[in-house]
């Protein structure tokens, strides 16, 4: 067997862990996963977890979040688990943004699952607390299954996710309120909560088709793979109905391991084990 590997991707509102195991054909594979809200503090909510794997050998960390709740699961780690853990990790792509140093986290490492996955340029299209549609361009594809891929990162769009969009309508008109989002409402509403739901439901969906046309054509991509992801990917899902999707609510995981065995000298994965 090849390593044992965490992956945590901290995000605005969820904590996400992963325990991946390098197997002993070469395929990386998850074997647990964990969501926890992101302001967890308590190590007793993490020990079910790390007393099912307790021979983890090294960890990686994406955060989004703020330094106070980063600061906090670097030290709820250390409690948990003996794995080295490697919360500044590069996520090995050259980032051709104008401020590299303000791109968020996730979206790198996200553009480096897809670059290990899919194996060629494509749109990153995450949908989380926010909408991300990002480009990925691949530079030099291995010429062997031990060699590391190059990519760039060259930016997209952020815009806001469901969530976001309910909160602003509820918290920016004095006559409207809150609604629970819903993916692939229908577009004419016929009450006030109705009209809501199709504004964000319908209304992402032409955000997501939009920039994604937009993003590619202005990258110089002609019908470019789809990696999706992110917990509230299904509110696009149908947008790319007929394109090369792949679909998976660990990207931003695949991005951590790959990053995480290159710099530390372990062999790349003959495979990832998609979900």
């Amino acid at each position: 067997m090849g390593a044992s590997l965490l992956t945590v991707d901290l995000g605005n509102s969820a904590a996400k862990l992963r325990a991946w195991q390098v197997d002993s054909s070469g395929a990386l594979v998850c074997g647990a996963r964990l969501e926890v809200a992101s302001e967890a503090s308590d190590p007793a909510t993490l020990e079910p977890f790390f007393a099912a794997h307790p021979r983890l050998e090294l960890a990686a960390m994406s955060s989004v979040a703020g330094e106070r709740s980063t600061a906090s699961w670097r030290e709820l780690l250390a409690k948990s688990t003996r794995a080295r853990l490697f919360d500044e990790l590069s996520p090995g792509l050259d980032n051709q943004t104008r401020e590299p140093e303000r791109v968020g986290r996730d979206r790198l490492f996200a553009a480096r699952g897809a670059l290990e996955w899919i194996g060629e340029s494509a749109l990153v299209v995450d949908v989380g607390t926010a909408l991300t549609v990002d480009v990925l361009i691949v530079r030099r594809a291995p010429s062997s299954a031990a060699e590391w891929p190059r990519g760039e990162f060259l930016g997209g769009a952020i815009a806001p996710g469901p969530q976001l969009l309910a909160r602003a309508l509820s918290s920016g008109a004095a006559r409207l309120f809150e609604v629970v989002p819903e993916p692939d409402p229908p577009a004419l509403g016929r009450d006030s909560a109705a009209a809501m739901r199709s504004g964000v439901g319908v209304g992402i969906r032409g955000a997501a088709r939009e920039l994604s046309e937009t993003i590619a054509r202005e990258a110089g991509l002609v019908d470019p793979p789809i990696a999706l992801t992110g917990g509230a990917r299904a509110f696009v899902a149908s947008v790319f109905t007929g394109r090369r999707v792949f679909e998976s609510e660990d990207l931003v995981h695949y991005g951590l391991c790959a990053a995480l065995l290159q710099q530390t000298g372990l062999a790349r994965p003959r495979s990832f084990q998609a979900r």
